[in-house]
């Protein structure tokens, strides 16, 4: 059998994978390609069956080359590669024995994989898209993700154009607002994330489960907004009018920089985290002021403000389309699994206190998530309906 330049690609990937040599973004590459097959059945010739006990040892010898030292926290940014080393180890197998191997799709003529999965995931969950609501000074609601690209209405000097799916700009004309200043809220559901230009061209992605309240023209010597939920904001630079973010009593001051602002109403803290520029987070009388690299965590019950280095990539990994976890118990993990996925979450059982590292792709169907925590066998879950059941 020929190998295309395709095949040839994963072969090479399969070969770094096992050599450690592998990159980031080429391991979640592989492992996309990989299990995206999950439910088909996997063709290999006889020289497989004369390797099983080969692969066998090299698959768990290169498991436990992986594991963590330390038994508290579980990394599945590199244990959650098991099935890909079993599929690494088997390609670079059957290479080597010149022997062919393919995906098809006759259950009668080969081997299925995770036929054990098919009742706990049978109602398997799509990942959340680009959706909101828009609600316009008067009351009145715009479901965007339902609405035609163009011109949707105009504001007083403002008009709300719809540029695409997923983005959704102001338009001032002159230079600023005129008359009476008219709120809109851009509210994204669970299951939805959308990104909006505000009338001063700077640009907020909205993550799921979270609203903004904002002028639709910016008036005075202040840009005020009011945000519930998670964030990225690249503010349009303007020295002489601040950008401000209202999160409850917690406020975000800026003049032109690149944040993000995580601030739900179940998590037990609001953090902060600047990319570019600066930014003073203030708190009554107290007040922090970050730089490029660094998070204010403010605690809701102690109304204090921790500043630290921050992990940029764990905090951007939402906009990046990724779920990536560093350190995180299985209640940090599921709260954004229920936001992005739309379900109930519930807990059945003694849940071990582990800690997971580990990252995925939020372009998966929730099935694929929660499989890739059970490789711990320390959490195992069901899908009903709309619920998801997390067990011990």
């Amino acid at each position: 059998m020929e190998f295309t330049n395709k095949d040839r690609k994963y072969l090479e990937l399969a070969e770094k994978w096992l050599n450690n040599t592998i990159t980031p973004h080429e391991e979640i590459e592989f492992s996309e390609w990989y299990n995206a097959n999950q439910d088909n059945v996997v063709m290999l010739s006889a020289a497989f069956a004369e390797n099983e006990e080969i692969l066998r040892n090299r698959i768990l010898q290169n498991i436990q080359y992986r594991k963590e030292k330390d038994d508290k926290v579980i990394s599945l940014r590199r244990y959650s590669f098991i099935r890909v080393a079993a599929a690494a180890a088997a390609i670079l197998i059957l290479l080597t024995g010149g022997a062919w191997y393919y995906f098809y799709q006759k259950p009668e003529a080969g081997i299925t994989k995770n036929n054990s999965d098919t009742d706990r995931f049978k109602n398997d969950i799509d990942p959340g898209s680009d959706k909101a609501v828009l609600t316009l000074a008067d009351g009145s609601e715009i479901i965007l993700d339902n609405a035609q690209t163009g011109t949707l209405t105009q504001q007083g000097n403002t008009k709300i154009i719809l540029l695409d799916a997923g983005q959704l700009a102001y338009n001032t004309h002159g230079t600023k607002a005129n008359g009476e200043v008219l709120y809109n809220t851009i509210s994204t559901p669970k299951g939805g994330q959308y990104q909006i230009v505000l009338a001063d061209g700077s640009k907020v992605w909205m993550n799921a489960a979270s609203s903004l309240r904002f002028p639709t023209a910016f008036a005075g010597k202040q840009r005020n907004v009011e945000l519930t939920g998670e964030a990225y904001f690249e503010v349009a630079k303007n020295a002489a009018m601040p950008f401000n973010v209202q999160v409850n009593d917690l406020n975000v001051q800026v003049l032109g920089t690149h944040f993000n602002v995580m601030a739900y109403n179940d998590e037990n803290v609001i953090k902060t985290t600047l990319l570019e520029g600066a930014v003073k987070v203030t708190k009554g009388t107290v007040a922090g002021l970050l730089k490029p690299g660094q998070q204010a965590k403010m605690d809701k019950d102690a109304g204090n403000i921790k500043i630290a280095t921050a992990d940029v990539e764990e905090t951007m990994a939402w906009k990046n389309g990724l779920f990536l976890f560093n350190n995180d118990d299985i209640k940090t993990i599921m709260r954004q699994i229920s936001r992005w996925y739309d379900v109930n979450i519930s807990f059945e059982g003694n849940i071990p206190a582990k800690n997971f590292t580990w990252q995925i792709s939020r372009n998966t169907n929730v099935s694929q998530v929660l499989k890739m925590l059970e490789l711990t066998k320390e959490v195992h879950f069901k899908i009903t309906g709309k619920n998801i059941v997390v067990m011990p």
